[in-house]
């Protein structure tokens, strides 16, 4: 047994403070040229070592856990500070109590910038009805203000932390969200004219005619072919001709109304969507505007072309007719118009369901003075 001498040293069976394994854990760990420090390198810790493992084995295993959590607090923190996502924790009012340094990065902010403001302040209000990470939620995208005013999209993942407290991961996903969008309106979509295309404009059309509230009105259909568009293709070339094709649907969008649903079939065929017509007459209307709409010649660069278009109208009642049967009657319409010299329109008359059963009902002869024919006749 090795004895330290000296004023206050403790006997042989009751070590002083810096000799227990607290001791020796906070000398061995102390800053250096502090007292403990001191006492770390000094004889007496020497000495401490010839006490053997009874004392010195319980300060070694004290001493390698606070290794560890010292270091996995450190990994931890370089973790996040060097993470390209936010981590943001928010007090239980909401307001920020901590934002990691990816903040500046992604949205422009410094980390002191947005400590003790309200985080949710910043988000687009129209995005959520309670805040994500609240009970009964999940992980959402959010719209978060930058600090230019413009707006990034963030994917939200909430965990709660105790005293009220909540921590939320964000990650960008603005890219990949304009590329989803961009995926999605290209399935949906004539890449040619940004029109509908016909997948979007059955899918609208069933939509409509789905519809049986009462008191619903009439889903009317407008089939519209250009005429001799294909002359214009062997002459002149198809890239003349999809400049045709663009002017075209630019002059009908800028004679419908934004609630009407216009597309591109494919080639030189389009339809309009008219909902919530009250008589057949109302699509009859449309119709006109849409010869309107062609009646002034198209000029592309030292071309001037002379374009009509004919025109066949459909109408079917909500509950009652399926999307074909008003495609079928308003083609078999557009025919007819076509037929009686073009650059007109007839309605289908009677019932479009009969369209269905190969046995589509004439339209009846153009009256004096006009291309196509429009029937006041109730379906």
């Amino acid at each position: 047994m090795v004895h330290l001498a000296g004023p206050g040293a403790p006997g042989p069976h009751r070590p002083g403070p810096a000799l227990r394994p607290g001791g020796l854990l906070r000398a061995a760990v102390s800053p250096p040229g502090s007292g403990l420090a001191r006492l770390a390198g000094s004889r007496r810790l020497r000495a401490l070592l010839l006490l053997g493992p009874a004392l010195l084995a319980p300060a070694l295993r004290h001493l390698a856990r606070l290794t560890v959590q010292r270091d996995t607090a450190a990994l931890c923190r370089a973790l996040v500070e060097s993470s390209p996502d936010i981590l943001i924790v928010l007090n239980p009012d909401s307001t920020v109590h901590y934002v990691s340094p990816a903040v500046e990065r992604t949205l422009g902010y410094g980390p002191g910038d947005l400590t003790g403001t309200g985080f949710f302040e910043r988000v687009e209000r129209e995005s959520y009805t309670t805040p994500p990470g609240a009970p009964g939620t999940s992980s959402r995208v959010l719209p978060i203000r930058h600090a230019d005013g413009s707006f990034r999209y963030f994917e939200a993942v909430a965990a709660p932390l105790p005293g009220g407290s909540r921590a939320y991961y964000l990650r960008d996903v603005t890219g990949r969200r304009s590329f989803e969008e961009d995926l999605a309106r290209q399935a949906s979509h004539d890449p040619l004219t940004g029109l509908a295309n016909r997948t979007l404009f059955m899918e609208r059309l069933g939509q409509a005619l789905s519809r049986t509230r009462r008191g619903a009105r009439l889903v009317a259909v407008l089939f519209i072919d250009l005429d001799d568009f294909k002359a214009i293709n062997d002459t002149l070339g198809h890239a003349v001709g999809d400049q045709v094709l663009v002017t075209a649907a630019r002059r009908l969008r800028g004679r419908m109304r934004t609630m009407n649903t216009i597309a591109r079939l494919g080639g030189d065929e389009f339809t309009i969507l008219i909902e919530d017509v009250a008589a057949p007459e109302g699509a009859v209307r449309v119709a006109e505007r849409v010869l309107e709409a062609f009646r002034s010649p198209i000029t592309l660069g030292e071309r001037t072309l002379h374009l009509t278009a004919s025109v066949g109208v459909a109408a079917g009642e909500p509950g009652r007719h399926r999307p074909g049967d008003l495609m079928r009657a308003a083609d078999a319409a557009m025919y007819r118009a076509k037929a009686a010299g073009k650059a007109g329109y007839r309605v289908y008359e009677g019932d479009p369901g009969a369209a269905r059963t190969g046995c589509p009902q004439d339209t009846g002869p153009n009256p004096p003075g006009r291309k196509a024919t429009a029937r006041s006749d109730p379906l």
